[in-house]
């Protein structure tokens, strides 16, 4: 059987009932209007390999103080959230920035709870969050300003 004749079967069985846009659910207030801050950086130092580098762009103290000066900038239009790959970068940004929490699979479930659930309140707060433990809680992101992702 063809892949085509089996997705066109597929379709016959599954229709779509209704389409919601996401700028629809930000006007009806239920997602955040988020604004997506991106930052390019130019460095001028070869690395053998993608692991040095990316060492490098993650862990590196004076590179990682220039990404929380940018944080900070841009926390201050509201609750933040900032999405990383690795738990040292987490940790490090954390120590940067004053009042940030870091969420991360070391994070007790009822801690992280509670700071997701903070932000249903909070006016500033930023969050630093494993992108694998921010989609294992249910984030509300009616509240959530400002973004800053792919550390």
């Amino acid at each position: 059987r063809s892949t085509l004749s089996s997705s066109s079967a597929a379709s016959d069985v599954y229709k779509r009932q209704h389409r919601i846009s996401a700028s629809e659910l930000q006007d009806a207030g239920i997602l955040a209007n988020c604004h997506v801050n991106i930052i390019q950086t130019e460095d001028f130092v070869a690395y053998k390999t993608y692991q040095e580098e990316q060492k490098y762009l993650t862990t590196t103290k004076t590179r990682m103080g220039f990404v929380a000066n940018e944080i900070k900038d841009i926390a201050q239009s509201g609750n933040t959230l900032i999405l990383v790959n690795y738990v040292k970068t987490g940790e490090l940004l954390e120590e940067l920035i004053t009042d940030a929490v870091f969420v991360s699979g070391k994070t007790k479930v009822q801690d992280r709870k509670e700071e997701y659930d903070e932000i249903k309140t909070a006016s500033n707060k930023i969050i630093i969050a494993t992108l694998k433990k921010l989609f294992a809680t249910k984030i509300v992101a009616k509240r959530l300003l400002g973004s800053f992702n792919s550390l």
